[in-house]
């Protein structure tokens, strides 16, 4: 039975032994690790040598390494992404998909994400979200994080690291 490899979302949250407990252990050996810059992974909230390839790679690397030659991946939000940019990469290694909560990254996904949609369900986590910008900022957030992100600054970088979308306690295990 070719072994499980569970891709977690974010980018930038990480994976959590209870994201096991989908798979019966008797049956699958289930293969769960922290994608660049996440969870355990260091270091920690790094975007350099942190494009979708080199996850790509990173999950390829991860299979030679452990000479497995043929995977099922489950993949959830922006795991489902990669699932299927490595089924795509490399179809020969994979034996099935199971995507759920599939984000594509389209510009009206991306929308709905940052502007369209996902504030209006927890107005409250929105606003701490968007606490750190000002007025104008607010009008392009994905835009202004990516800059925040990727400033030398380190304090406002750190805040966006560790606060972020997802919260402290979610990379934390």
């Amino acid at each position: 039975m070719a072994p499980v490899v569970f891709l977690h979302g974010g980018p930038g949250a990480g994976s959590s032994p209870l994201y096991r407990r989908y798979f019966n252990p008797a049956k699958y050996r289930i293969i769960v690790f922290d994608q660049r810059g996440c969870g355990k992974s260091t270091p920690y909230g790094v975007c350099e040598n942190n494009t979708t390839h080199d996850l790509i790679s990173d999950i390829k690397l991860i299979l030679s390494k452990l000479s497995i030659e043929k995977i099922n991946i489950y993949g959830g939000s922006w795991g489902s992404t990669l699932a299927l940019l490595f089924a795509e990469t490399y179809p020969q290694l994979v034996h099935s998909l199971v995507l759920r909560g599939i984000f594509l990254c389209r510009k009206k996904d991306i929308q709905w994400f940052y502007q369209k949609g996902a504030n209006s369900i927890y107005p409250d986590y929105w606003k701490e979200f968007i606490s750190g910008l000002d007025t104008n900022e607010q009008k392009n957030i994905l835009h202004s994080f990516y800059h925040k992100i990727h400033s030398s600054e380190l304090i406002p970088r750190a805040n966006i690291v560790d606060g972020g979308l997802y919260g402290k306690e979610d990379h934390q295990l």
